[in-house]
């Protein structure tokens, strides 16, 4: 947990500013609160901003002026009486300014990522033992480590048996301040390739620069998270799979870069990634269906292409993308239907099964649009590695 306190200033639309003592907390699941507790005196003045409904904004600092924090909108929570005490749950980011940067200054960006489970291909000495906990990955020139947090083990523990949210894991690079913008959109695709991968929705929760090896700036993401899902891995992160998830990463970010935009692939994955996580199978076949048609409606637009029925529509984007299937794979649309309509599946078939065989059909098909061909991944229906 992360904790930040001293005095700071609300502002509300139509209001005057409120002066107060402040209290952030940011805890590993993402979740953050400001605590203000008012010096004003005007009874009034703190009643009135209950009953405001546009976002206002906060800014403090701390008591020694070591940093200064800036939450650029937030919304009424709850206010304590008599204390004069507000608490307010953060739904967007929060900025904490320690020192100035310049944009030729050389920066070490560190972003922590939750729910991202996997092996290392380089051992790191943790006070008497060595663990596989880095993972060294070059993508189109740029080097980044993805390394575990110091508690990993019992953290991946939690998750197995808890499915929530934690920070396992942080993901370091190098650049120079003037390139944030590039350097954060990498970050950001890692995130979508991973979140494919491993079927968990991998966000960041906070980032930390570094200038000099001091830390300059932070900012909190309390943003949207999912919780942690046991569902098998598409690419083997595992200890013995730790070198697959490397090649993964390189193999797929260049051309993952090209095609994200025409094809809404950070959509698409998200919502992938939300069908391998939620239950009941009725709701995660109808959202990997959705995932289809959402991404075959980018593909028509991309190539200009006409409409079609859902099936030939199926079979455009997997021999497009070079992608084998059956003719049994693409007749799913009566059960897509059927879920639609009746809430059900058709009767007497095997809803597992069927909802499997959907689920390996997108896989390959995203693995496709990455161009993935030649390499291992798993295959859910056989319950094994096949090469694509």
């Amino acid at each position: 947990m992360r904790r930040y306190e001293g005095k700071g200033i609300l502002s509300f639309p139509g209001i005057s500013d409120i002066d107060g003592k402040f209290e952030i907390r940011f805890q590993d699941n993402g979740k953050t609160t400001l605590t203000f507790i008012t010096s004003e005196g005007d009874f009034k003045t703190v009643i009135d901003i209950t009953n405001v409904d546009s976002p206002g904004k906060f800014k403090g600092e701390s008591d020694n002026s070591k940093y200064f924090v800036y939450i650029d909108k937030i919304y009424f929570g709850i206010l304590h009486m008599p204390e004069k005490q507000f608490e307010f749950d953060i739904t967007y980011p929060v900025k904490v300014i320690y020192n100035t940067i310049q944009g030729d200054d050389e920066i070490r960006l560190i972003r922590g990522l939750s729910n991202f489970i996997f092996w290392g291909t380089e051992a790191t000495q943790r006070g008497q033992t060595w663990r596989r906990d880095t993972i060294r990955a070059s993508l189109v020139g740029t080097e980044i480590q993805l390394i575990h947090i110091e508690d990993f083990e019992n953290v991946e523990k939690h998750l197995v048996n808890n499915r929530d949210i934690r920070i396992t894991c942080e993901i370091k690079l190098v650049g120079y301040y003037k390139d944030i913008t590039s350097i954060r959109e990498m970050v950001e695709d890692v995130q979508f390739l991973s979140s494919l991968a491993t079927g968990n929705y991998v966000t960041s929760i906070y980032e930390d620069i570094y200038n000099n090896n001091v830390l300059s700036e932070t900012m909190l993401f309390p943003l949207k998270t999912y919780p942690y899902s046991n569902f098998p891995k598409l690419i083997d992160t595992s200890l013995h799979g730790s070198s697959e998830l490397k090649e993964y990463l390189e193999t797929t970010y260049p051309r993952y870069v090209q095609v994200k935009v025409p094809l809404g692939l950070p959509y698409v994955i998200e919502l992938f990634t939300t069908s391998k996580i939620y239950s009941p199978m009725e709701l995660e076949y109808l959202l990997t269906t959705t995932t289809l048609e959402c991404l075959e409606r980018y593909f028509r637009i991309w190539k200009k292409l006409p409409r079609m029925t859902l099936k030939e529509k199926t079979r455009r984007l997997l021999e497009f993308f070079r992608v084998p299937y059956s003719e049994n794979e693409i007749g799913f649309g009566e059960n897509r239907n059927s879920i639609v309509h009746e809430g059900r599946f058709p009767p007497n078939i095997d809803k597992l099964k069927t909802l499997l065989e959907l689920r390996n059909l997108m896989d390959r098909l995203f693995l496709g649009i990455l161009e993935y061909h030649g390499k291992p991944y798993y295959n859910i229906i056989q319950n094994r590695k096949e090469i694509l």
